[in-house]
């Protein structure tokens, strides 16, 4: 096992990286022997450290979004991806892995459907396809951060004595908090490691009472409500949420592909992504200064290119959904 850094060293995401390195799916995909060698070696604590830390607290802007607008359809996607990534053998793990890599190298075009990613929901036909966006928005997040991981195996050598687990991870610091209240997430985890997930998260369980209150509570404590957008009333908003998911996640597919091992004419897709976003209204000033960062190939995507977009559309969704 290797001890990789799980903990956010500074503020670059993994789509900083991935444009800094040309680590993407090329990358992974071409030494995939050796991405199933760290997937069997790393072992179940880590794995589930990292899923934890991906969707905790994602570093994508758009996801983070969809998580504050959606939680009940992200918690869908939550039992998904653990359900394939966690909770099957590491060769079923690696193949599924392998397979979200592959579709980072699909951008899909602007009138293409999105095809089903395997959750299910009980609403209308436009509820579900923004659920399979956010499907596969949650399948790009996952995707990238497994090409950083992969490509952070590939540089550190084995350790063959134990280090501190603060040397590259920490437990999330609310849940220490005595006062914590769990949500959708804490409870899922809650019902499928009960006690074992104190010692998932490194912790004794008394250090998180919170657990404790949920595995004695007949998982009655958390109030079941509805996203904001779950009414027939809103199918407008449904459609322009989905239209919206899809054009941010389409530019961070289109950097990553731009700057990956093996791409070429990465300067002139640069170039072209430069381009669309002025349709987003983003300042002559902050273009120039993207532009120069080309020259160095590091590129904080999502943070600085999209983040004015992002707080628009969501005040905007907020305020249509608090208005039905």
């Amino acid at each position: 096992m290797k001890f990789i850094l799980l903990r956010k060293k500074d503020n670059r995401t993994p789509y900083d990286i991935i444009i800094k390195h040309g680590c993407g799916p090329n990358f992974v995909l071409k030494r995939e022997k050796k991405f199933r060698i760290m997937m069997q070696e790393q072992g179940e604590t880590f794995w589930f450290r990292f899923w934890l830390t991906v969707f905790y607290n994602p570093t994508c802007d758009y996801f983070q979004m969809i998580q504050e607008n959606f939680p009940h359809m992200v918690n869908n996607v939550h039992k998904y991806t653990h359900h394939r990534f966690l909770q099957v053998s590491s060769r079923s793990a690696a193949d599924y892995c392998i397979n979200v890599i592959r579709q980072l190298k699909i951008v899909p075009h602007e009138n293409q459907v999105i095809p089903p990613c395997g959750v299910k929901t009980e609403q209308t036909i436009e509820l579900q396809k923004l659920q399979d966006i956010i499907c596969t928005a949650a399948h790009v997040t996952f995707g990238v951060a497994l090409c950083v991981v992969f490509y952070n195996w590939l540089k550190n050598a084995d350790l063959k004595t134990q280090k501190p687990q603060q040397d590259y991870w920490v437990i999330p610091p609310e849940y220490l908090d005595q006062e914590f209240q769990p949500k959708l997430l804490e409870q899922f985890l809650a019902d499928v490691w009960k006690e074992k997930l104190a010692e998932l998260l490194g912790v004794n369980i008394k250090e998180i009472p919170w657990l404790k209150r949920l595995l004695t509570s007949n998982n009655n404590n958390i109030p079941m409500k509805h996203d904001p957008v779950q009414n027939h009333a809103l199918t407008k908003v449904i459609k322009d949420t989905a239209e919206e998911l899809r054009f941010l996640q389409n530019q961070s597919l289109k950097a990553v592909m731009a700057s990956d091992e093996g791409t070429h004419n990465s300067r002139r897709g640069y170039q072209k992504m430069i381009k669309k976003l002025k349709t987003i209204g983003l300042s002559q000033e902050n273009i120039a200064l993207l532009d120069a960062k080309l020259n160095i190939g590091t590129i904080p995507i999502l943070k600085n290119m999209l983040s004015t977009n992002r707080i628009k559309f969501a005040m905007e969704l907020k305020k249509k959904c608090l208005a039905v």
